[in-house]
């Protein structure tokens, strides 16, 4: 499923800048050349966008499916994309587009060329309204809370272009996020994001007490349902050849067949 998600972004990745020194699979794994690209936002903020997805994709395989939805910079379009307001592809096209305007801020804040290495041409604003111009918007399907207002997205609101323009100049609001999801009712937070698995924990221990490290994925769903989620555990093993065997449900009866040694 991750795999699925993250070739489907990284062609889109590939057909927009198609200059064939690096792809974004290799900037996300560090392959060769490509081990520093994820200091620059061009390839941080779409390598963010492509694995959050990739991992909202894999929990929605085993049932795990949110009724809130939020997000953080880059992290908002992967929220977006989770709530149906636009498809994947056009959800990378705008992360990238994202990057590349922020890598720009970043050029003329240290006085750095704007056109060298992998950073973005002197374009990069108008490249970012472009491919906020090009992308298809619907209303959310699961309801999202704004980063701009830190408030649900109302539903006669459409996050066009001219919000994606504003979101990309607001600074990220997370301190209020977990009033207003406990304000909707929402009792567990699931954080998805570039660290390893993470598992459910109370809203009112998140964001703090997320637990991270290395959490296998399996013990992280075992965690979701202990949670009392619904979880689908056929959906973790989708894709892998399985069966099931009968196991005994008595004590085993055991019988000895050794010969006692003589006196």
């Amino acid at each position: 499923v991750v795999r699925a998600v993250l070739d489907r972004c990284d062609a889109v990745l590939n057909d927009e800048r198609g200059d064939g020194n690096i792809s974004l699979l290799d900037a996300i794994f560090g392959r060769a050349d490509a081990a520093s690209a994820l200091r620059d936002p061009a390839w941080a903020q779409p390598a963010i966008f492509a694995i959050e997805c990739a991992l909202t994709a894999m929990w929605s395989g085993v049932g795990v499916r949110p009724s809130v939805v939020v997000g953080h910079g880059p992290g908002e379009l992967a929220a977006a994309w989770c709530a149906g307001v636009f498809e994947l592809e056009d959800g990378l096209r705008l992360a990238a587009a994202r990057g590349m305007l922020a890598a720009a801020g970043d050029a003329a804040a240290t006085g750095t060329p704007r056109n060298g290495g992998h950073g973005p041409a002197d374009d990069a604003p108008d490249a970012f309204g472009a491919a906020c111009a090009q992308i298809s918007v619907s209303p959310p399907s699961v309801r999202m809370l704004c980063q701009v207002t830190g408030r649900l997205v109302p539903p006669d609101r459409m996050l066009d272009e001219a919000y994606w323009r504003e979101q990309a100049r607001q600074p990220e609001s997370r301190p209020r996020h977990p009033r207003a999801l406990a304000d909707l009712g929402v009792d567990l937070a699931l954080e998805i994001g570039p660290q390893a698995a993470s598992a459910p924990v109370p809203l009112r221990d998140w964001p703090e007490a997320a637990r991270h490290g290395d959490t296998a994925f399996a013990e992280a769903v075992a965690s979701a349902y202990e949670a009392g989620l619904p979880v689908s555990f056929a959906g973790l093993f989708a894709g892998e050849e399985r069966r099931r065997i009968s196991l005994p449900g008595y004590p085993f009866q055991r019988r000895r067949h050794w010969f006692d040694a003589a006196p």
